[in-house]
């Protein structure tokens, strides 16, 4: 299934937008396809939502982010990854990467605390969806307000942001990249 299209695309030059939403690719295919990524230099767009994929091919994906200097546009919404902070830690120096979904992951306090610090440093990430996550608070997504100016969209909807909502809307009086 999703790993021998995965291989396949190892050496493919063309194909440069690839959606597999909702095709059961579980751990083996989520790794196979992050595995792919680290040799492919032409898919610039890869949707892998709802595909089962654990904790094991989040792992791999983390690892892909690392060293791919060509997808700009990754979304892993609805697999149960954990919480994340493998992927956040890997952004920290991806320089190609312009929007990421993350929505109904479930990556909770931890993943949510991981991308607040890894949006300080990124540079290159504009658009990140963390909609559906069970984030509670909102004091290190306000204290990433501060730090951050390329991120112009950041969706945390249906979260447990609760008070912490008063710090975020403090921030985006002075934060100018936000929209």
């Amino acid at each position: 299934g999703g790993s021998a299209f995965a291989h396949m695309l190892k050496t493919n030059s063309a194909l440069t937008e690839l959606d597999l939403a909702d095709n059961e690719i579980g751990d083996e295919g989520g790794s196979a396809f992050a595995n792919m990524l680290k040799t492919n230099n032409t898919l610039t767009i890869l949707n892998l939502s709802r595909n089962n994929i654990g904790v094991g091919g989040g792992s791999e994906i983390a690892q892909m982010l690392k060293s791919n200097t060509t997808l700009t546009t990754l979304d892993i919404s609805y697999n149960p990854i954990g919480d994340g902070s493998e992927i956040a830690k890997m952004l920290k120096s991806n320089s190609a990467l312009t929007t990421l979904t993350l929505s109904g992951n479930s990556i909770g306090e931890e993943g949510g605390f991981a991308f607040a610090n890894m949006l300080i440093t990124n540079s290159t990430l504009s658009t990140l969806n963390l909609s559906e996550n069970q984030i509670k608070g909102g004091s290190e997504i306000a204290n990433m307000l501060k730090a951050n100016n390329t991120l112009t969209t950041l969706d945390i909807s249906s979260n447990y942001i609760g008070e912490g909502g008063s710090e975020i809307a403090n921030m985006l009086k002075t934060n100018s990249t936000l929209s």
